[in-house]
């Protein structure tokens, strides 16, 4: 017997098992990475909102994941370390989730999420008086009535007067004020102004004035509030002149 054909034979054999092996190994990590791509993906917390009100404090983009969906070992990242609930517009995050199987090969696949702050709280607008008695002939301004026009989020709000005083006519007056932030939130409100003789009937007025307002029924609608109120204030300017 050639000894050399056994060698020869032997080696050939072990070569093929060899080559055989690599290429189901081959087969076998080809099909584990497409698995790992197929199959990993992060689900996001249904409860999670995209958008949030203005406002202190900062939220965890990691809070929105519910869970990562692999059977494989896996790090999950964000871009961002945490959304900023004092700046008011929309941030998108990119998660980055790498999956490593057995054989350490590695999948990496991204996905993104839009948090969005606004500002959905409107403007505040405070009066130094619900009702303003003047006599006649007083130089009158109604922006003198404003006290203050603040917003949680907006440093400068604008706002506007509907309607006039004519202060050398007797009558009562309605002033409507509207203040709107930068985001469209509006806030409403009204005041009267009375004018009158004297000093004496213009203080009676206004306190008559002031308690009328104070009994009448609120409503959501200021203009008709305000109409209500202007003719509650009337028949009480009538009543406190005489």
């Amino acid at each position: 017997m050639d000894i050399r054909k056994i060698g020869i034979g032997a080696v050939a054999l072990t070569a093929a098992v060899t080559g055989g092996y690599r290429m189901n190994q081959n087969h076998l990590k080809k099909v584990s990475l497409a698995d790992m791509h197929e199959n990993a993906d992060v689900v996001f917390d249904t409860d999670s909102a995209d958008t949030y009100s203005y406002g202190q404090g900062s939220l965890d983009p990691m809070d929105a994941i519910s869970y990562v969906n692999t059977d494989y070992d896996y790090t999950l990242t964000a871009d961002t370390d945490s959304i900023d609930l004092s700046k008011l517009g929309s941030t998108t995050v990119t998660y980055t989730l790498t999956v490593t199987d057995q054989y350490g090969q590695q999948d990496t696949r991204t996905f993104s999420k839009v948090f969005t702050v606004e500002d959905d709280e409107a403007p505040v607008i405070t009066l130094n008086q619900d009702a303003v008695g003047l006599v006649k002939g007083t130089d009158y301004d109604p922006a003198s009535n404003i006290a203050s026009v603040t917003d949680n989020a907006d440093q400068n709000v604008t706002y506007t007067l509907d309607g006039s005083v004519d202060s050398n006519t007797d009558g009562v007056y309605s002033i409507n004020v509207k203040a709107t932030d930068s985001s469209g939130n509006e806030a409403e409100t009204f005041f009267i102004v009375t004018v009158s003789d004297d000093q004496n009937t213009a203080d009676k007025v206004q306190s008559a004035v002031t308690a009328a307002m104070a009994d009448s029924a609120s409503t959501s609608d200021v203009s008709s509030a305000a109409a209500s109120a202007q003719s509650a204030a009337q028949a009480s300017a009538q009543q406190a002149a005489q």
